[in-house]
């Protein structure tokens, strides 16, 4: 199964327990089986999910790079090797999907936005749910998770799963860049306060 119906990142949020591990309280839901994942192991891979189905379909070629003045940061450079539809691989794919073929981004510039909120892991986590998840309307009955329809999609997610585990292994300094830089660009999303000093 090399080809998913529907985008990866719409499958970590309906079996999120399959790429995430639990916190010890709060956390993002499963949608059918209730089990909570932490936010920001779900968002990496969604991350990480996108762009190697991506690479896994000869869409786009991924480098190490580094980026920076005299304090250089390692990142992952993303390369666009031919047209696509985005919505096959989901909102993070949407600016990819503008450049022309040999254009290439920063893993970081697909997930930082202009925006600043006070919670940027949960604020993209909900982008990502309204443009990838939404659309799947027979995935849901009166507001509530249709579990018949979303275990059909179970098979695909462990493939999905499965295509993490052999690029963790066989590339482990790309997940360790990528964690960083995803944690770099949420960070450049946090809203700053005025610090009032009242004398």
């Amino acid at each position: 199964m090399s080809v998913l119906s529907i985008p990866p990142s719409a499958l970590n949020l309906l079996f999120p327990e399959y790429f995430a591990e639990t916190p010890r309280f709060g956390g993002y839901p499963s949608p059918c089986t209730g089990i909570k994942v932490k936010h920001d192991k779900l968002f990496n891979s969604i991350v990480a999910s996108t762009i190697f189905y991506m690479e896994y379909h000869k869409v786009i070629s991924i480098r190490p790079s580094k980026v920076g003045g005299i304090f250089k940061k390692d990142a992952l450079a993303l390369i666009k090797l031919r047209n696509f539809d985005y919505r096959h691989y989901g909102y993070l794919s949407y600016r990819l999907a503008r450049l022309p073929v040999n254009g290439w981004l920063y893993l970081y510039n697909i997930v930082a936005e202009k925006v600043e909120v006070d919670y940027p892991v949960k604020y993209m986590i909900n982008r990502v749910t309204q443009y990838d998840l939404t659309p799947l309307r027979y995935l849901w009955y009166g507001g509530r998770p249709n579990c018949r329809e979303i275990m059909k999609f179970k098979p695909q997610a462990e493939w999905l799963r499965s295509l993490l585990v052999g690029y963790s292994r066989s590339r482990p300094l790309y997940f360790n860049i990528l964690e960083k830089e995803v944690k770099r660009a949420l960070s450049s999303m946090v809203k700053e306060y005025e610090d009032y000093d009242y004398d």
